[in-house]
């Protein structure tokens, strides 16, 4: 048998980095098999999705206790797995996990590292990982960028090899979504007006502060309600905001949902608020369902996927004036969802997963 291919995480926390390696492993899975998703902490919101078919290793069995020693132990632990299994070719994204993987295998030469990049430098946490992206991403042998923002700045600031640097969609099991939102679910809904909804976790990158006030200017023309899907630290501050504007009743945050697209699926319009981004998958399932969408034009966003594609008109970040116009245009003039057609299908497992492998290029 030919060596596993292996796809590497830090957890299993709910995020678009997951959902994507969780997609692909299990599509590479079923369709061909021989493929391994290792993780280091066995940890996160989907762990109980995990399907029967995928061969998951978890790398911090027994150790636990161990606080950040264990990384130390991981180390030796995914060296020493990786030369039992033979293991010519792995994938890892997440920066931190990417910083961790290359330095595991600096000096594999057989070895063939590929790292998916979705974060843009001037959100990186530290100057010491901006300083170990320019000294370690030069071996990988295949950098995958999720916006052209983040391929330009791999090369133009990092001075990373241009031939490395690859932009791809992430791929998205566009029946997998399909299937979630026929599910019933908790009506969240009030009775009447239009309905808005937004998804992510609750944070100061996605805008949600920006999203409410602009529901609360829409408001005086129309009649309508938000639903915001996600949770996280900013929590407290946007139910505050939501009282202020006296929006009780026309704002409500539900916390996060492991599956989301019911509430998509009832919504008429989804909008993507965000200040910067990694890539936005849930742009791309709203318009799975046919849900017309509204964005704003933030670093590593949309503007690749639909003002280019589809010559939508992008809101400026932190506009709640141009939010609220852009919501009110496309829900008062309803446009074709089916032009999405095309988005969708660079998206799909089979083309996507066979353009991350390398079989299209």
């Amino acid at each position: 048998m030919s060596s596993p291919i292996v796809f590497l995480l830090p957890s299993l926390a709910h995020g678009g980095a997951q959902k994507v390696f969780l997609d692909i492993t299990t599509y590479l899975a079923a369709s061909r098999g021989n493929v391994r998703l290792l993780v280091l902490d066995r940890d996160g919101e989907l762990l109980g999705g995990l399907p029967d078919s995928l061969d998951v290793v978890f790398l911090d069995e027994s150790i636990r206790h161990l606080g950040l020693f264990k990384r130390v132990v991981q180390y030796f632990r995914l060296r020493k797995l990786v030369k039992e299994l033979n293991v010519t070719e792995v994938y890892s994204t997440i920066t931190g996990m990417n910083i961790f993987v290359l330095l595991c295998f600096y000096f594999s030469n057989n070895l063939k590292v590929t790292v998916r990049e979705a974060t843009s430098f001037e959100n990186y946490s530290s100057v010491v990982k901006s300083v170990l992206v320019r000294l370690l991403y030069p071996r990988a042998n295949k950098i995958i960028c999720t916006s052209e923002y983040i391929r330009n700045q791999l090369s133009t600031l990092r001075g990373l090899d241009v031939r490395k640097l690859i932009f791809l969609p992430n791929p998205i099991d566009i029946e997998k979504v399909r299937n979630l939102s026929a599910i019933e679910c908790k009506n969240e809904w009030a009775d009447g007006g239009y309905r808005v909804i937004s998804v992510g976790r609750l944070i100061k990158a996605k805008g949600f502060d920006v999203l409410i006030s602009a529901l609360a200017l829409l408001r005086k023309n129309l009649d309508c309600q938000l639903l915001i899907v996600g949770d996280g630290p900013e929590k407290k501050n946007l139910e505050n905001q939501i009282q202020a504007l006296q929006l009780q009743g026309h704002v409500k945050i539900i916390g996060y949902k492991s599956n989301p697209y019911p509430y998509m699926y009832a919504s008429d319009v989804y909008v993507l608020s965000s200040r910067w981004e990694g890539y936005v998958n849930t742009l791309v399932e709203a318009m799975i369902l046919g849900i017309d969408v509204v964005a704003t034009d933030c670093n590593s966003g949309p503007g690749d996927l639909i003002r280019d594609k589809l010559d939508y008109e992008l809101v400026p970040i932190d506009s709640e004036e141009g939010l609220a116009k852009s919501i009110q245009k496309t829900l008062l003039n309803p446009r074709d969802t089916t032009i999405f057609e095309e988005i969708l299908q660079r998206h799909s497992l089979r083309i996507a997963v066979g353009n991350y492998m390398g079989e299209h290029a």
